[in-house]
């Protein structure tokens, strides 16, 4: 007998539910959260049931013999991690093609839920986003110096989303406060004589917080006909843009107020 026709409606809901939450959560598109969670539940015996995602939560309904079952799951936070991703969807592959019992995918599920990705993602992730920006620094014409400033600038941008977001942070604020830091770093350095185009340094430095994931998210929504999702993420990424263009422009003007400029 198949292990996963043993499961209760709720633990079918609870299971597909968590699934769901993670995906969501962690930066997946809406279409392909309800495919995964619609496998879960069929792959569980209830083929019948019906899964529905927005930006801000998932919902499920299934057909039992007691009658029409429906729970919903609010999500609040969301981050991108393409490492949870890939596990969610290794978990959710593994329990359709019964691989592993239910009670090790719910085990599995709740593991990457609770758990981090490590001091060593962690630091190959700054790594990564000071690379990032420098790269981007130079493709728009930056100098050599131009590209170590953004490369540096971008590190502590990094490290700076990393706990403010860890401490909860509304997203808003994040975004304002990450434009600040680099509109600040940025002049700073410059000043200092250390490059030679703020534009350059200030361009690159923005891309950890560019919303291009969303962006491209927002696009695949209206494209498979999620039209809600897609017009939340994508007012979403236009959220991101205006906080970002706040902090950087904010700084800029002040300082300009306070020291007439950069003076090197």
């Amino acid at each position: 007998m198949n292990p996963s026709s043993l499961l209760s409606p709720h633990e079918a809901i609870k299971l597909a539910l968590l699934a769901g939450e993670l995906l969501l959560s962690n930066g997946s598109e809406t279409n392909r959260v309800e495919d995964t969670m619609r496998r879960v539940l069929a792959s569980a015996g209830y083929s019948n049931a019906e899964a529905f995602v927005v930006s801000t939560g998932v919902f499920v309904s299934v057909r039992a013999e007691a009658g029409d079952i429906t729970s919903v799951k609010r999500i609040t936070k969301r981050s991108y991690d393409v490492q949870k991703l890939i596990k969610v969807n290794d978990v959710s592959r593994s329990f359709a093609e019964n691989r592993i019992t239910p009670g090790e995918a719910m085990s599995k599920l709740e593991e990457i839920r609770s758990g981090t990705s490590g001091y060593a993602y962690s630091f190959v992730k700054l790594f990564a986003a000071g690379i990032a920006c420098g790269c981007f620094a130079y493709l728009f014409g930056g100098s050599f110096m131009d590209c170590l400033n953004a490369f540096f600038t971008g590190f502590i941008l990094e490290v700076l989303l990393f706990q403010l977001r860890k401490g909860r942070v509304a997203d808003v604020l994040v975004n304002i406060l990450g434009g600040i830091m680099i509109a600040f770093l940025s002049l700073t350095i410059l000043n200092l004589g250390v490059g030679t185009n703020l534009d350059f340094i200030i361009i690159g430095s923005l891309m950890p917080l560019v919303p291009g994931l969303t962006l491209t998210n927002a696009v695949r929504d209206v494209l498979e006909g999620d039209y809600l999702s897609g017009s939340a993420r994508l007012m979403d990424a236009v959220l991101v843009a205006i906080s970002v263009a706040c902090g950087v422009g904010t700084t800029i003007k002040l300082w300009y107020h306070i020291f007439g400029g950069v003076f090197i």
